[in-house]
Order: structure tokens, then C-alpha cells, then sequence
């Protein structure tokens, strides 16, 4: 039967807590360092000195490669504690640690990622206002070439939603110029009846003599089904 040195186990955990403390520590440095770009104007001056002869970006794309290097190793060191708590039976502690480990380990990931699109939307911000300089001459002109690409996108967009609109506001004149055209048409064939009406008053008066003997009618068919219907009743009940 496998079985593990208990002394040799406790020393490894004790290191691999230590470890994953260090790693803690510094992405939690790393990430509030990261987190000054987005502070910083278009005329950046490095946070650290290394970084005075590199571009804003240039200079954010490898703390940043920093940044997740340090969170792979964490995530190393926290698959290893897990491993050793399950190897040397650990209690109830060691699996509130190893947990409490992985959510540390969660939430420095969702605080790089959400600084990370912070920052890239905020340099391409700069890139496409023309506020990002570089002292590298090959970095400038991509630089240049890139707020131009955008430029072209943007006027781009803009081009395709004004002829949208143009589109939607000729088709939105043609159908009021429709129903203008009914509506006159309406009105023409109205006018046209009432001119008729009293210039031949006799049609209107035929009209009215139509309409009341179709009343008068009416009147007489209902009167002559109520009474069948009273008469048969009457007749079944007898």
C-alpha cells in the first residue's frame, strides 16, 4: 500500500503555501501597477524605469504577459496543494485553505482580464484621437497606420448610418406622398358627389324614398317571423 511520508507532506504544503502567498502578493502588485495605465494621459511616462524607452502599449502587453505568467504559477501551486491535501487525507482546514486558494486565484483572474480591457479600449481611445506617441520610429508609423485604419472605420460607419437614414427618410416621403395623393383623390371623388347631389335634387330625394321603404321593410319581415313564431309556439303548446 502507497504511503506518504507525514513530516515530507507537511513540509511541501508549508511550502506551497508560502508559495502561493508570494504569487498572491505579487499579482496583486503587478495588477495595481497594471491598473495605472489606464490613469496615465497620452504622453505616458512608464511606471517602472525600465519602461521609459517603450511605448504605452508595448509597455502594458508584457506587464501584462507578467501578470498572467504569475497567474499560471499560481494556479500550478494551487493544483499541487489540492494533490497533496487528497494524498495526506488533509481535514476539514487544509480544504477551507486549498478553496480559499482557488477563489483568491478567481478573483486576481477576473480583476487582470477586467483592468486588461479597460486599458486596451482606453489606448485605442488614444490611438484613434492621435494622443499616443512613441520615440521608436517604426512604432510611431504603426501607430499612425493604426489610427488612420480606425479613422477609415469610423467614417465608414458614419457613411453606411447616414444612408441608412437617407434611405428611411425617402421611403417615409414617398408613402406620405401617397397618401397625399389618396387622400385628394378621397376629397376630389367627395366633392365630385356633393356637386352631383345638389345638382340633381331628385336623385337625393329618390335616394331617401330607397332608403326608407328598405326600413319600412325591414320593419314588415320582422313583424311577420315574430308572429309565425308566436303562432307556433302557441301551436305546440297545445
Amino acid at each position: 500500500m502507497y504511503t506518504v511520508d507525514m513530516s515530507k507532506a507537511a513540509s511541501e504544503w508549508d511550502s506551497l503555501r508560502e508559495e502561493a502567498r508570494v504569487l498572491g502578493a505579487a499579482i496583486d502588485t503587478k495588477l495595481h501597477a497594471l491598473n495605472k495605465y489606464s490613469t496615465t494621459g497620452p504622453k505616458y511616462k512608464a511606471v517602472e524605469s525600465s519602461h521609459f524607452n517603450r511605448s504605452k502599449r508595448s509597455a502594458f502587453i508584457q506587464d501584462a504577459q507578467e501578470v498572467e505568467d504569475l497567474l499560471k504559477q499560481l494556479e500550478e501551486a494551487n493544483r499541487k496543494l489540492e494533490v497533496l491535501m487528497y494524498k495526506k487525507a488533509g481535514g476539514s482546514s487544509d480544504q477551507h485553505a486549498v478553496r480559499r486558494y482557488h477563489d483568491v486565484l478567481k478573483d486576481y483572474m477576473h480583476e487582470f482580464h477586467r483592468v486588461r480591457e479597460v486599458v486596451e479600449k482606453q489606448m485605442d481611445r488614444e490611438d484613434l484621437l492621435g494622443g499616443s506617441t512613441s520615440q521608436d520610429g517604426d512604432t510611431f508609423l504603426n501607430n499612425r497606420n493604426r489610427s488612420s485604419e480606425l479613422l477609415l472605420q469610423e467614417h465608414d460607419h458614419i457613411t453606411n448610418t447616414e444612408r441608412m437614414l437617407d434611405d428611411q427618410i425617402n421611403l417615409a416621403l414617398g408613402v406620405k406622398e401617397n397618401l397625399n395623393h389618396q387622400q385628394r383623390r378621397v376629397g376630389g371623388a367627395m366633392q365630385q358627389l356633393q356637386k352631383t347631389m345638389k345638382k340633381y335634387p331628385a336623385i337625393n330625394n329618390l335616394m331617401q324614398k330607397i332608403r326608407m321603404k328598405k326600413r319600412k321593410d325591414t320593419i314588415v319581415l320582422a313583424a311577420v317571423i315574430t308572429v309565425c313564431l308566436i303562432l307556433l309556439f302557441l301551436y305546440s303548446m297545445r
